[in-house]
């Protein structure tokens, strides 16, 4: 999100032959005091953090934001650095029931990674959603950021979720 105080970043990984789904990284931001560039040098630098660590490029952001200057801000960041093959757009919002389906999916076929000391939020995150009782598929917001992590975890993947999905599995997302 663009306008909230808190931010969430989660890095994701797919195999190169599409068999795996690995969470790389997941971190949390709290934003209220860092200034109007604060969230895309943020991104910047977790982006070349992941770089120099997995020795892989970052092709994709996606971003979970109403407001499309924030898209701007991050382009514009990376082209003043000499980044020019990252793609920055707004992320897909499938339904939500999809998303989670696939990942357990992916668990339950043990084709999901994550690095637990990377990721230490993201994997307190998978045990504490649950469903909201009011509301038919939707999580219950609360004030522990789990459906940011949850969301930004899902939408981190969200252009490779065809090539994740193998013909035993019900096309859900």
């Amino acid at each position: 999100g663009y306008g909230a105080a808190k931010h969430a970043l989660v890095a994701t990984a797919v195999t190169d032959d599409g068999d795996k789904l690995i969470a790389l990284r997941s971190v949390e931001l709290d934003s209220s005091s860092g200034g109007p560039s604060f969230l895309s040098n943020a991104v910047y630098e977790h982006m070349k953090e992941l770089q120099a660590k997995f020795g892989v490029p970052v092709t994709h952001i996606w971003l979970d934001a109403a407001n499309e200057t924030f898209g701007d801000d991050i382009r514009l960041l990376f082209r003043k650095n000499g980044v020019r093959r990252v793609v920055v757009d707004p992320c897909y919002k499938g339904k939500i029931t999809g998303r989670i389906v696939l990942t357990q999916q992916l668990m339950n076929k043990e084709r999901f990674g994550i690095l637990i000391d990377d990721c230490e939020r993201l994997h307190r995150a998978f045990s504490q959603a649950i469903w909201d009782p009011k509301s038919h598929g939707k999580r219950m917001k609360d004030k522990t950021g789990t459906v940011d992590i949850l969301d930004a975890f899902e939408y981190s993947f969200n252009n490779k979720d065809k090539v994740l999905i193998r013909r035993d599995f019900e096309e859900v997302a």
